[in-house]
């Protein structure tokens, strides 16, 4: 099965995301986006582009947030 992991680093003003197949090689480069509903709106619509180009692949994400700062991005990603 095709899959993707993305992990993703929380913090006050920006959060970092980072791809990888399921052979851990990179895809793509680390990306940094605001930690604003632009910015997590933004991130969504990425991931949603990277996984229509790998086929829809099985989607795991890890997230590490610093406080309360990931509950935004989680409730952004429902949308």
């Amino acid at each position: 099965m095709n899959k993707l992991f993305c992990g993703i680093d929380i913090g006050l003003n920006n959060f970092q995301f980072h791809a990888m197949d399921q052979d851990g090689n990179a895809i793509g480069k680390n990306k940094r986006y605001s930690n604003n509903i632009p910015g997590m709106n933004r991130l969504v619509d990425d991931l949603g582009d990277l996984m229509d180009k790998r086929d829809n692949p099985q989607l795991f994400i890890g997230m590490e947030a610093t406080g309360l700062y990931w509950f935004p991005l989680l409730r952004a990603s429902g949308k």
